[in-house]
């Protein structure tokens, strides 16, 4: 139970459809960017205010920034896997 109380904080984000997802700070405290996309393809991407916590309606993909490097985009499905950035440095 220490062990829980101990790590770091996640951000619950929600999408269309139900779909909820959680975002875990780098090991300075620092959350990624949230980039969200509307248009098939992707050839048109957004960024997520730092204080939104839900994916506007007709999202079909976000993607997660950390210092300028982005994860793989996220397609909003259930089972999908959320993809942080390779310079991303996630605590234990």
């Amino acid at each position: 139970m220490l062990e829980h109380a101990g790590a770091p904080a996640h951000r619950l984000y929600r999408g269309p459809d139900g779909i909820e997802f959680g975002v875990y700070p780098d090991i300075h405290g620092v959350y990624p960017k949230i980039q969200f996309t509307r248009t098939p393809g992707g050839a048109h991407w957004a960024y997520l205010s730092d204080d939104q916590r839900r994916l506007p309606d007709g999202t079909l993909a976000c993607c997660l920034e950390f210092l300028g490097q982005m994860g793989e985009p996220m397609p909003m499905r259930i089972g999908a896997t959320v993809s942080y950035p390779p310079n991303y440095l996630r605590a234990a």
